[in-house]
């Protein structure tokens, strides 16, 4: 057997679902053969001619899948880990999210007689989508009418999960797609929760889509297109889409990197810094990049922290992404964030008083908002931003897509008005200097702490300016802690009744944020 092959079988980790261990052993008395394509990669096949595993010309693994039978002599997807291209495996499993919505029907004249087209009916006339499209993601043991005349309509999707040992006994859910025909692909689904997806998982599973989608298709291809309910993409999402992408033919480098290939060798630039990689012979031929018209910029993401940035391993960079239960465990301190910045923002851009001392702020501090600093920063013009943050790995995030907004806007000089400080060495400093407007986010850790939560409206009262505003997140003991420094309290809400809260509910109805929970606004008179 060709080493490299033997050594996509049999290396660590490439091969862990139990019915693709007999490939390992001995691929041909399996049933298994591998086909080498035009580019060097391989492919392994099972005796259905299903493939289990893909990797690159040196053996790396691309994906692994899971095949089982089903009825009626065909097979199906049982599961499929893709991995990433920094090490990290992802889990797709069909049908992996299912969750229930029920109807009374009893009070509809006639209801004994509903049937699942009558259901399918009324779902496209609420939805404003064709019955087709209907039919097409409702099939008819997703929608059941019971003897009391209780519909249920069963909503089903495939799950996306990080898989924290590279197998699923150790995972973590991520997002959800819309479920696939992954033995007869014949759409392409829309990603919800796209946010929490670890960088690099969309090329992936796309890979995985599309090599499944080729091996079923050698002679006559289905069309290809998207398709979701809603329908997607829509005219409204294309707007949408469009006004937050510019066509630059200039061209765009985040973060100030850049990576282009050289008289063959591989060329990374970050920043200032350099580094050549020569390029591997399996690779193919590969020809040389154009010039980077990229613009150079006098300050990179790094001048936004004051002093060196902090340091984060790659994998933990790659790794700060907001994650949420699919079942009802509590969602975390940091992904819980961006339900108060969201709401937040949709006020701002609503209140007219809040509009005018947004425009009138010049400094602000913001606390332990680490996972949204970029939704708490606006852009309207350059102003003082105190950022203290407690999580380093969110922090660099933040930073690098906060300058990235900065430069795509030629307003990369405004850095120099942000700093970003490690909390534990300078919160002190920073609650002793004035603010026109506060962001602060009490640690869950706190919260059965009254004399943290008190000695935290002490900070903010003693660092807002007169007429400053203020948004504390914390318990509900926080309210009297800031009424009793003289603040005035303009209003309370729990999270769990923000919109932004439960728009996340309509994806994932058993969602919980932590109980006692609220968002104070403040004012100082």
């Amino acid at each position: 057997m060709d080493p490299v092959i033997h050594s996509a079988l049999s290396h660590p980790g490439n091969i862990t679902f139990h019915a693709n261990r007999p490939f390992v052993h001995d691929l041909s008395a399996a049933g298994g053969r591998v086909v080498r394509q035009a580019g060097g990669h391989f492919i392994f096949y099972g005796p259905d001619n299903r493939r289990f595993l893909a990797t690159d010309p040196e053996g790396n693994p691309f994906h692994e899948c899971e095949w089982v039978a089903a009825a009626k002599g065909t097979v199906r997807l049982a599961r499929a880990r893709v991995r990433l291209d920094w090490g990290q495996w992802v889990g797709v499993k069909p049908e992996g999210l299912a969750n229930c919505t029920t109807l009374d029907l009893s009070k509809k004249p006639g209801w004994e007689r509903l049937r699942a087209d009558d259901l399918r009916s009324m779902a496209a006339q609420a939805m404003r989508v064709s019955l087709e499209e209907v039919r097409f993601f409702y099939g008819d043991e997703d929608l059941a009418v019971d003897a009391r005349g209780q519909a249920t309509i069963r909503h089903k999707k495939d799950a996306l999960s990080m898989l924290e040992a590279g197998t699923f006994e150790r995972s973590r859910f991520m997002a959800c797609l819309g479920t696939m025909h992954w033995a007869r692909i014949d759409f392409l689904p829309v990603v919800e929760l796209f946010q929490s997806l670890l960088p690099g998982t969309g090329s992936a599973v796309f890979e995985l889509i599309r090599g499944l989608y080729d091996d079923q298709n050698q002679t006559s291809p289905l069309p290809l297109r998207y398709r979701g309910i809603p329908t997607y993409p829509s005219e409204a999402a294309y707007r949408l889409f469009n006004s937050y992408v510019a066509a630059d033919h200039q061209g765009f480098a985040p973060g100030d990197r850049t990576v282009a290939v050289l008289q063959g060798r591989l060329v990374l630039k970050d920043g200032e810094k350099r580094v050549e990689m020569p390029l591997s012979p399996t690779w193919g031929d590969i020809g040389g990049s154009l010039p980077s018209r990229a613009p150079s910029y006098p300050l990179d993401w790094r001048a936004l922290f004051a002093g060196p940035p902090p340091h984060v391993a790659p994998a933990r960079a790659f790794s700060a992404v907001l994650l949420y239960p699919d079942d009802e465990t509590e969602i975390e301190e940091a992904p819980t964030q961006p339900f108060v910045a969201d709401y937040l923002q949709d006020t701002m851009e609503q209140d007219s008083n809040l509009r005018a001392h947004l425009a009138r702020t010049e400094r602000v501090l913001i606390h332990n908002f680490d996972a949204v600093l970029t939704t708490c920063v606006n852009l309207d013009r350059a102003r003082d931003y105190t950022i203290l943050y407690s999580r380093p790995d969110f922090a660099q995030k933040q930073a690098q897509a906060l300058w990235n907004q900065l430069a795509k806007a030629g307003r990369v000089e405004w850095a120099k008005r942000i700093r970003l400080m490690s909390a534990e060495s300078a919160r002190t400093a920073a609650y002793s200097q004035p603010y026109d407007l506060i962001y602060t986010w009490i640690p869950f850790s706190q919260f059965d702490r009254l004399a943290q939560v008190e000695e935290t409206a002490r900070a903010v009262a003693g660092a807002l300016r007169p007429g400053g505003l203020g948004f504390v997140v914390g318990p509900s003991a926080l309210s009297q802690s800031l009424q009793a420094n003289r603040l005035r309290l303009l209003s309370t809400e729990p999270v769990e009744t923000l919109p932004t809260f439960r728009m996340h509910q309509s994806i994932l109805p058993s969602a919980r944020v932590k109980p006692d929970l609220w968002l104070v606004g403040i004012r100082k008179e």
